[in-house]
């Protein structure tokens, strides 16, 4: 019963069998689980957590923080992990440390709009981001200083490593960088004011598109192409760390 639940997480739309196999087999497997010994107990209960299809094939992360801004998260790990599962492939190393650097940044200048700065502070930060050079960090607060020179330092190395037909990558992320952020609701906030409903029906519609999409997933990997799948492998290997980080907390239930 295990391998058929298991197997039913490959199904794609429209195969209503499978459909009913996985309800029938979650719902008997919960139903007896308790009565299970060890370690088959525990190997159901992983599987109804989450199935070998939505699991993450490697778990890697490295630590290695050193911030002189101790009110930012410390999410280095995590954000590694992210990259990491969707590329995990050595050939991409390069990348790897870079998106990690990126995303560790993210966080932290998160962390600075969300609990620390003023207003004025953030309109000296913005300017400085705007300039993108080392005249304006001398008028920036001592605990923005760090974290714009970082900013400054990892585009530098982006620029060096990159050769002229890739600059434009650098451009565009620099760009982003100049957007103005304000607060932005959250799919499930704007999905209850657009269709007038509660945070639970909101909840359930995104589930069920989520297992929808599963299902997307499962049914362009039936027929695989070999430049489409480098990136379907991408989606696919987010899709899990998706799943992985936000089966629980934050936000989802």
């Amino acid at each position: 019963m295990l391998g058929l639940y298991e197997a039913a997480h490959l199904r794609v739309h429209g195969e209503d069998i499978l459909d009913e196999a996985l309800a029938f087999t979650t719902t008997h497997l919960k139903s007896m689980v308790e009565q299970l010994d060890y370690p088959l107990s525990l190997q159901v209960n992983t599987a109804l957590y989450r199935s070998i299809r939505k699991g993450l094939e490697r778990l890697e992360a490295s630590h290695n923080l050193s911030s002189k801004s101790p009110f930012v998260r410390d999410r280095v790990v995590e954000t590694y992990l992210w990259i990491v599962s969707a590329c995990f492939e050595p050939q991409y190393s390069y990348g790897k440390i870079i998106q990690t650097k990126l995303l560790a940044l993210i966080t932290v200048i998160d962390d600075i709009y969300d609990a620390y700065v003023t207003h004025e502070e953030l309109e000296l930060f913005k300017e400085a981001i705007e300039r993108w050079d080392d005249n304006g960090i001398d008028k920036l607060p001592e605990y923005m200083k760090p974290c714009y020179q970082v900013v400054l330092d990892v585009y530098k190395e982006i620029e060096e490593r990159e050769n002229q037909e890739r600059s434009y990558c650098v451009h565009y992320a620099k760009e982003a960088f100049e957007q103005k952020r304000g607060h932005v609701a959250s799919a499930i906030e704007c999905h209850m004011k657009q269709y007038g409903v509660s945070e639970e029906q909101a909840y359930n519609e995104f589930h069920y598109q989520i297992e929808n999409a599963w299902m997307d997933i499962n049914q362009e990997c039936l027929k695989p192409i070999a430049i489409l799948m480098l990136l379907l492998n991408r989606v696919f290997n987010i899709s899990r760390v998706l799943d992985a980080a936000y089966k629980e907390g934050d936000g989802c239930r």
